[in-house]
């Protein structure tokens, strides 16, 4: 009986281990300085007057305030010089995303660049490398070696006539229901030519292994 008691006891506490850790939150980490600074300035940061940037709607932002309720109903224009001006903007994405939920800086060394380049699925969202993508080939590890580096944060995929990168700036609970999301950073650039793509993406619930997928932030209203 005694060994039955303690037996018993130990899986109680490891099932209350286990539910402790599913059920404890998660923490909203913030990556970089820059993404920081503009989330500590959060007044100044949404206020700020930027470059103009236009939207299939007709309708224009110069400040976060405007963009992250224009951006809900419709795209930003496809022009190089709107994309240019969005590239400033996302930011306003990460305001948004975060509002004014406790924060906290994240680590200088973690394996986000090494996981994004092994476990991303770059077929999940459009990018410049959407038409070179298949079955055998969708992640950044199936590219060619030299092309793709790694940092803590970031993954990016450089050749001669392009620079694509993809950077985590936070990751928290978005959709409130106890994973991590990841949300992201895209710069997709032609070197020659005028081809430029900016946006903010979240990974939602990412586990501990297996694919990762992405989707655009935010979610056009229907």
């Amino acid at each position: 009986m005694t060994w039955k008691l303690i037996l018993a006891v130990m899986a109680i506490a490891f099932q209350a281990a286990c539910q402790t850790r599913i059920d404890a939150p998660v923490a909203v980490t913030i990556y970089g300085d820059g993404v920081l600074n503009g989330v500590k300035q959060y007044s100044e940061t949404i206020h700020k007057k930027r470059g103009v940037i236009e939207f299939e709607s007709g309708l224009a932002a110069e400040t976060c305030e405007t963009y992250s309720r224009l951006i809900k109903e419709a795209v930003p224009k496809e022009g190089v010089s709107n994309q240019i001006a969005k590239s400033d903007y996302l930011i306003c994405d990460v305001l948004e995303i975060i509002g004014n939920k406790k924060y906290r800086e994240g680590a200088r060394e973690n394996e986000y660049g090494h996981l994004l380049a092994a476990r991303l699925d770059l077929r999940s969202f459009s990018s410049s490398l959407f038409q070179r993508l298949g079955e055998k080939k969708f992640a950044f590890n199936h590219f060619d070696a030299g092309t793709v580096k790694t940092n803590s944060t970031s993954v990016t995929y450089e050749t001669p006539d392009w620079h694509y990168k993809l950077e985590i700036v936070a990751v928290l609970d978005l959709n409130n229901n106890g994973k991590p999301d990841w949300v992201m950073w895209l710069a997709d650039e032609a070197k020659v030519g005028n081809y430029r793509n900016y946006q903010t993406l979240v990974a939602y619930d990412v586990a501990t292994e297996g694919a990762i997928r992405a989707t655009p932030f935010p979610r056009l209203a229907p």
